[in-house]
């Protein structure tokens, strides 16, 4: 890239680099090249002073701490090695200037923040090529941290001229116009060299209390400063300005970037090369949107690579893009964009060669067996959209130059991907005559051809020929037995379908695994695969296959038939809620069934019988009848009967043998009923029902509300009865009966919801099943606010024989 004006590329060395070092500065640049390597695209700088300490502001090298500006220009309020790092200096101070207070600055003392001292600034003015001007800059002081909120170092970015009124400061925060300045960024006030916050704009400060690049405490993020509206090719001035504030202690920096200063008018732009349907062109779009008056030159050149020089063949004036169209192949061009604004600013770039390079290439074996899948391997192949497939033939030993002719055409594939092609399967099923094979006897020729119109690829074609040939062929096949609602068959498949030619035939034999003799059964089947069906489960048969490929001598094999039998597996236990298994149950538990090993069913049916555990015969007793399903699963049988089959509602009863009657079928699978028969007992047990509750006395508006819960429902081997009396005495008596009611579910339960206050309310629940009676009291004060979830132990509280309730009530 090349680019007007060329001066500013002579400055680079004065630049900061971040390196892991303290910054390095050069004190020995003059005021005049330090401006114009502040110079980017769109300015020109000139007419350049200066004012400021011996050594007070130079350009150097930026270590690698933080500061964020790799290279530019730095102004201080005292020397600018007191800006070198490390940190390790609380109050660097370097007092250069002579005479009493040193230099003062009206710029910065129109600021506000006090008279200044040791100022130092560089003015320059400016032509910028846009509306507007902006540079980055870091300022950075020794006044952090000791000094935030009092008098302290100021900076000043100005711009004036045309359109603007005095001058205007540039250094000021983002999107507002509040001063760049330690007051207004900071991380709070210390007395030492690092902050602790809080702080005013912190999202702009950096801690630097023990940096490595420079000496100052603190500084700010990388800033923009940006100008107000300008006049494009105006003349303004910039002055840059830093300076103590009443005193001459403690050093204060601005860093500027090198080649920041920038206004909108850039020439570089970019650009794509291609070809659409032949048409080779470049097209070109501008970087810098607000770039005027372009002017887009197309040069040739036989130089590659060249920038300068040769015929000029074509200018589009006016826009921010360019298309040039219809290039020449094998030629070499460049493209010149410029600006006439200000001044001539301009970018060359050389266009990149037009090249449209195809290869077409494939691999295929020289010799192929009849029946076996030949492949095409074009991975090798580049740069198309579509690629074309045909085969000719001629038969083998046929003279030389005996012509192949059409026998098979694929047609074009648009496809970028040739890959690796089954061209037996292809040609077979797809194409433009889908169904031809490769047989033997033969010479086949393969036509490849590639093409990429919209690259400007034309047809480019290979062909390569291959010999299929008589091989022996397997006559193996597969054989399985099968029932379909009870009609049994067999049913054959080739191990090598693709040949041309099958033949079936199936026999009755006398004995089973026998493969010659017997009794053809009906007529021969000449498919790929055979199914023979209606077959009789008590015969033997074995079936015949022939096979081959036309011009090609046929092959034969035999294979008994399985015999026709189908087997099914029936096992299962009885298991607790645990996964315990056993056959003696306590009445009111759940008896599960694990049909573990059962296989081959799509249906299974259960009946139950029952006895007396002191004997006698079993009598019918509940049906659940046939469920279709293949994956039985745990079945819970004592909710099944109860909610399910014939009759439901019936439960498992205490004091007798119950018989499981459990069969499956699969009528598909020519599986019939198939049953197994298990016995299990159900007695009563000994402290298996419990009464237990817990339950709360809450106020309500209209009196205390008693609600009982967490309590065993035993469901549905058990009923639930409720009362509930009152005393005035924590332990009872006398009592007075409130309600009595009997419950469902389980719960919570409102038994009673008219409770006095200072009351003792107690609650009893009794547990009535084929098993007997279970008692549990507990009582509660009614007393407060607040639920009452757990009362004072009572006399008669806990589990209790059901008399109590007679006691109670008497």
């Amino acid at each position: 890239m090349r680019k007007i004006p060329v001066f500013l590329l002579c400055y680079l060395f004065f630049f900061i680099k971040v390196i892991a070092q303290p910054i390095t500065v050069d004190s020995t640049v003059n005021v005049n090249i330090l401006a114009q390597s502040l110079a980017g695209p769109g300015v020109v700088i000139s007419n350049v002073t200066g004012v400021g300490a011996l050594a007070s502001f130079a350009n150097g090298t930026a270590g690698a701490g933080n500061i964020g500006i790799g290279q530019g220009v730095l102004l201080t309020t005292g020397s600018l090695f007191g800006a070198v790092g490390p940190n390790d200096v609380k109050g660097k101070s370097t007092i250069l200037w002579p005479g009493p207070g040193g230099e003062t600055n009206a710029l910065l003392n129109g600021l506000g923040q006090g008279q200044t001292k040791e100022a130092s600034f560089i003015s320059f003015d400016i032509v910028p090529a846009g509306t507007s001007i902006s540079f980055s800059y870091v300022f950075g002081s020794e006044e952090y941290h000791e000094y935030v909120n009092t008098y302290n170092d100021v900076l000043g970015l100005f711009i004036s001229g045309p359109g603007i009124s005095g001058n205007f400061n540039m250094a000021t925060l983002p999107g507002s116009s509040t001063p760049v300045s330690i007051n207004n960024i900071n991380n709070g006030k210390t007395n030492s060299h690092c902050s602790t916050g809080p702080g005013m704009n912190v999202q702009f400060f950096r801690e630097n209390c023990f940096g490595t690049s420079t000496q100052y405490d603190g500084f700010t993020t990388v800033l923009q400063a940006v100008s107000p509206t300008l006049m494009p090719c105006e003349t303004y001035t910039i002055t840059i300005a830093v300076g103590d504030v009443v005193d001459g202690s403690y050093d204060s920096g601005v860093f500027i970037s090198a080649g920041s200063i920038v206004s909108p008018g850039d020439t570089d732009f970019g650009m794509n090369v291609g070809c659409s349907n032949g048409n080779w062109s470049v097209t070109t779009n501008a970087l810098d949107q607000s770039v005027q008056n372009n002017v887009w030159e197309l040069w040739q050149t036989d130089v590659p690579g060249a920038t300068t020089g040769g015929t000029l063949v074509n200018t589009i004036t006016g826009g921010l893009n360019a298309a040039f169209n219809w290039l020449e192949l094998g030629q070499h061009y460049y493209i010149r964009h410029y600006s006439i604004v200000c001044e001539i600013w301009e970018t060359i770039y050389p266009v990149p060669d037009f090249t449209a390079n195809a290869t077409v290439s494939f691999q295929i074996e020289d010799e192929y067996c009849v029946g076996e899948d030949i492949f095409l391997n074009g991975i090798a192949s580049t740069n198309y959209d579509r690629f074309y497939l045909s085969a000719g033939r001629r038969p083998i030993g046929s003279a030389p130059g005996t012509p192949f002719t059409g026998y098979a055409d694929y047609g074009w594939t648009i496809d970028n991907s040739i890959g690796i092609l089954n061209l037996s399967y292809e040609f077979l099923n797809n194409g433009q005559n889908p169904g031809e094979v490769f047989e033997p006897g033969y010479e086949y020729q393969i036509l490849l051809a590639i093409a990429n119109p919209p690259n400007c690829i034309p047809w480019m074609e290979l062909k390569k020929t291959f010999r299929v040939v008589c091989c022996d062929v397997s006559p193996a096949f597969n054989v399985q037995a099968s029932c379909n609602n009870g009609n049994w068959s067999v049913s054959a498949s080739p191990v090598s379908p693709l040949a041309t030619n099958h033949s079936w035939q199936l026999y009755e034999v006398s004995s089973p695994g026998a493969t010659t003799g017997g009794t053809p059964v009906g007529p021969a089947q000449t498919t790929t695969n055979a199914t023979f069906s209606g077959l009789n489960q008590a015969k033997y048969y074995y079936i015949k296959h022939t096979t081959g490929y036309a011009g090609c001598e046929m092959q034969m094999a035999s294979l008994a038939a399985p015999n026709l039998q189908a087997n099914a597996s029936l096992a299962y236990v009885f298991k607790d809620i645990n996964n315990t298994v056993k056959n003696n149950f306590c009445y009111g538990e759940d008896i599960y069934l694990d049909p573990a090993g059962t296989n081959n069913y799509d249906r299974f049916f259960m009946a139950v019988y029952r006895r007396p555990i002191t004997g006698g015969n079993f009598s019918y007793y509940a049906d659940y009848e046939w469920t279709i399903t293949n994956n039985i699963g745990l079945l819970n049988l004592s909710q099944l009967f109860f909610s399910s089959g014939q009759n439901p509602g019936e439960i498992f009863e205490p004091g007798y043998e119950y018989e499981l009657q459990f069969a499956i079928a699969n009528p598909q699978n020519c599986i019939p009923w198939t049953e197994l028969k298990k016995r299990f007992t159900v007695e009563c047990c000994n402290d298996f029902f419990s009464a237990a509750f817990r339950y709360e006395l809450n106020q309500k508006p209209g009196g205390f509300e008693v609600r009982v819960y967490d309590f065993n429902t035993y469901s549905p081997y058990a009923t639930h009865e409720w009362t509930v009396v009152s005393s005035p005495n924590a332990n009872g008596g006398p009592y007075t009966l409130v309600t009595q009611t009997t419950t469902t579910g389980p719960g919570p339960h409102v038994l009673y919801s008219q409770g006095v206050s200072g009351l003792y309310y107690f609650v009893i629940h009794k547990v009535v099943t084929l098993c007997g009676e279970e008692c549990y009291t507990d009582s509660k004060q009614a007393v407060g606010t607040e639920v009452q979830q757990d009362g004072p132990v009572c006399d008669i509280c806990g589990p209790d024989d059901c008399s109590i309730l007679e006691v109670i009530l008497c």
